[in-house]
């Protein structure tokens, strides 16, 4: 057996599942997760497939939950050992990733375990690997539609807002002085607004997308240099990559690629080959450097 890791020990008998779902949906299993406080990027629910209890670390108090949704930008210690974790992420291109931002201090909305009883069965077939892409998505849009309405209420997010959100996709290297100009604000005045909005910095956004793309890449194409795949993202190096990934999702790239930790299960690579092709332009590559 491989020597013990935060995630999936042991792993020898049973898989962490990754279900990408798209659209800023994501499902990750796993038997045995146990970290020390770090900060993440995306809202979650926890759950756990037979409903024995998660304990969770925020804020320096300690305790078990079979149940629960966290706040964006939320730092946590988890320690869920032999339990059947499931853990549904939402990041921030989510359509319901803001609402999670009204959870009260420190970050987390305790939920009544017995609301999701009904989809036991269905979290038992996803914590052992065997839902369909289609079928994980609609397990995950009902876990979260059970959650939305007992978060707090929130406004509709600011035109403006969803205008830099707009052009971020467009383009992800936008300078963000020149986002808040067209706009009309300034940028001291973007950040606040954009924070108070999304429940996450500006820069961590654009960070974030930066991965996105980064992902994106690799998915069209896994044999791609990392560097390559840096460079095309925005990140000024690979180590600058893998840092902003173990910073967003707690392990670096090559933990969820590797298939005897995760297995991944998505609706396949190559989708967005035109797209890595664009990208990349006419990168060379060296076969010493890839990423799997």
């Amino acid at each position: 057996m491989r020597s013990t890791h935060a995630f999936g020990v042991p792993t020898a008998s049973i898989k962490n599942h990754l279900y990408a779902l798209g659209d800023g949906a994501r499902i990750f299993t796993s038997p045995w997760i146990v970290t020390k406080p770090e900060l993440r990027h995306y809202a979650a629910i926890y759950l756990t497939a037979r409903g024995a209890p998660v304990t969770l670390t925020l804020d320096g108090t300690t305790a078990p939950y079979q149940a629960a949704a966290l706040k964006q930008m939320t730092e946590r210690a988890v320690r869920a050992q032999d339990v059947q974790v499931l853990l549904f992420q939402l990041d921030p291109l989510h359509r319901h990733f803001a609402r999670f931002r009204a959870i009260a201090r420190p970050g987390l909305l305790a939920l009544d375990r017995q609301r999701f009883a009904r989809l036991d069965t269905q979290l038992q077939a996803a914590y052992a690997g065997r839902l369909t892409v289609a079928q994980a998505s609609e397990l995950f849009d009902d876990v979260v539609d059970t959650v939305l309405p007992l978060l707090p209420p929130v406004k509709d997010l600011d035109a403006r807002v969803l205008k830099v959100i707009e052009l971020l996709r467009q383009d992800h290297n936008s300078r963000l002085d020149r986002l808040a100009a067209a706009v009309d604000l300034s940028y001291d005045r973007l950040s606040h607004l954009f924070a108070e909005s999304m429940g996450l910095p500006l820069r961590t956004y654009q960070s974030w997308l930066k991965l996105y793309t980064a992902i994106t890449l690799v998915r069209a194409d896994a044999k791609l240099r990392l560097t390559d795949v840096a460079h095309a993202a925005g990140f000024a190096d690979s180590s600058h990559l893998c840092k902003a990934f173990v910073q967003a999702h707690g392990a670096p790239p090559s933990y969820f690629l590797d298939s005897d930790y995760v297995t991944i299960i998505s609706a396949g690579r190559g989708h967005r080959l035109s797209t890595a092709r664009e990208l990349l332009g006419a990168t060379t590559r060296r076969a010493d450097e890839v990423l799997v």
